[in-house]
C-alpha cells in the first residue's frame, strides 16, 4: 500500500516518508495515511491536484499539515 501510494504521489515531488495509518491495536489500515515530501511546493502541488479526488475508485482528501522536525526547524 505504501508503494501504491509512493508511486501516485511522487509525480508531485520527491517524497521523504509514507506511512498509512492503523486502526489501534491492529494491522487493518484505518483510511487514512502521513506522505511526507522534501518540498513544501510539492505538498502544495499534490492538494491542488489530488484533493477530493480519487484512488482505485475511493474518493480521497488531501491536507497539509505543518510540524516541527527535530531541532526546531519546519
Amino acid at each position: 500500500m505504501e508503494a501504491h501510494l509512493r508511486e501516485i504521489f511522487g509525480v508531485f515531488g520527491t517524497i521523504r516518508r509514507v506511512e498509512v495509518l492503523r486502526r489501534r491495536d491492529s494491522v487493518v489500515p484505518s483510511g487514512q495515511a502521513d506522505i511526507e515530501f522534501e518540498r513544501l511546493e510539492a505538498a502544495e502541488a499534490a492538494e491542488a491536484s489530488m484533493d477530493r479526488g480519487q484512488i482505485d475508485g475511493q474518493h480521497i482528501r488531501v491536507h497539509q499539515s505543518l510540524f516541527r522536525g527535530r531541532g526546531g526547524e519546519h
